[in-house]
């Protein structure tokens, strides 16, 4: 699978979290951590090697 869409998701999570925080006006980048956390866990499982072989 071609990786560069989920390269730009980490895009759209850091500036849509800066977003988001910056409305809401957190001193803590609480929502730029939650959306980048949860971009490494779709990119975590989307790229993993799946060795799901039938014997």
């Amino acid at each position: 699978m071609d990786k560069t869409p989920l390269y730009f998701l980490f895009i759209a999570a850091l500036f849509g979290g800066i977003l988001c925080d910056r409305y809401i006006g957190t001193s803590l980048p609480f929502f730029t951590v939650v959306f980048l956390l949860v971009a490494g866990i779709i990119f975590f499982m989307v790229t993993k090697n799946v060795s799901d072989e039938e014997e």
